[in-house]
């Protein structure tokens, strides 16, 4: 029984360790706040990422793996509105693209904003058909390592 548990441990480790090779190799994505200087409207904001599918977001920019994610993000407040909002929005992420985040007001004098992707651009010269195979064996690898 002993000699069981020991060989049910070591594929235990050897699954979760070729689960996290694989992850690192995933097609990352970004997202990124479109910074004050290369904003030209008075009615956009740059956008703080405060969470991504329930986990805390500290840094910009933001790794992701691509997927349909839920974004907790906050508009920049502007000098006149009288503190902002938080909003939950579903995004999908392509993968190896870098977003460029903006929150886009009616009026600098509203807290209530619109999310818009400024701008996208690719990562790296990858097949994202290729990339997107690698994340779903990433993800089976995950989720194999996680049966044990």
């Amino acid at each position: 029984m002993k000699s069981f548990l020991i060989r049910i441990s070591v594929l235990s480790c050897l699954a979760s360790l070729s689960a996290c090779s694989m992850l690192a190799k995933a097609p990352l994505s970004y997202l990124e706040a479109k910074p004050y200087s290369a904003i030209h409207s008075s009615l956009q904001y740059p956008v703080r990422v405060v969470s991504i599918d329930g986990r805390m977001q500290f840094s910009m920019p933001v790794q992701l793996a691509p997927g349909v994610r839920e974004l907790v993000l906050e508009a920049m407040s502007s000098r006149s509105a009288f503190g902002t909002r938080q909003k939950n929005v579903h995004l999908k992420i392509a993968p190896c693209t870098r977003y460029f985040l903006l929150a886009q007001r009616d009026s600098p004098m509203q807290a209530d904003w619109q999310l818009t992707v400024a701008s996208t651009e690719v990562v790296s010269a990858f097949d994202p058909a290729e990339e997107l195979q690698k994340a779903g064996a990433s993800e089976r690898s995950l989720e194999t390592a996680r049966l044990f």
